[in-house]
């Protein structure tokens, strides 16, 4: 949840596309910083998605409704495809997804703070600390 960019991303769904996984999980935040491009960027996850299989996808940010948007016009079911504007809101949909043999990737810009999904998620949260990314209490806080 480090950063994103449509390579990285693009990198990132077909990695799990590819995962052996009996459950495939997406939740993609916005890439943010992208400019001019940043419309065309998040349709383009946006078709990534939809040709990826995955059983379920959250889209984080209001750049990530685009593909959401994309994704259910290409007939995926609108209850597996979410959109939320902020990391928090994902959390607890995020874990009535969440199964037995369940793979889940999560990846965005940081300022999208996915990583505050990732705690929620992890088997030992209060390792988090050790674990993740800006877990100081200034970044936290924001």
């Amino acid at each position: 949840t480090y950063n994103a960019a449509p390579d990285s991303t693009a990198a990132a769904i077909s990695e799990l596309k590819d995962f052996p996984a009996a459950h495939k999980i997406a939740v993609i935040g916005d890439m943010l910083e992208l400019g001019k491009i940043s419309g065309s960027a998040h349709l383009e996850v946006g078709k990534l998605l939809a040709a990826s299989g995955f059983e379920k996808v959250i889209g984080v940010g209001s750049q990530m409704k685009l593909a959401i948007d994309y994704l259910k016009s290409t007939g995926f079911p609108a209850d597996r495809a979410l959109h939320f504007d902020r990391a928090e809101q994902v959390i607890e949909p995020l874990k009535n997804f969440i199964v037995d043999g369940a793979a889940v990737l999560v990846k965005g810009s940081q300022g999208i703070r996915l990583e505050k999904v990732v705690k929620a998620i992890m088997n030992e949260p209060q390792k988090a600390g050790q674990l993740l990314c800006r877990q100081d209490k200034k970044w936290l806080s924001v």
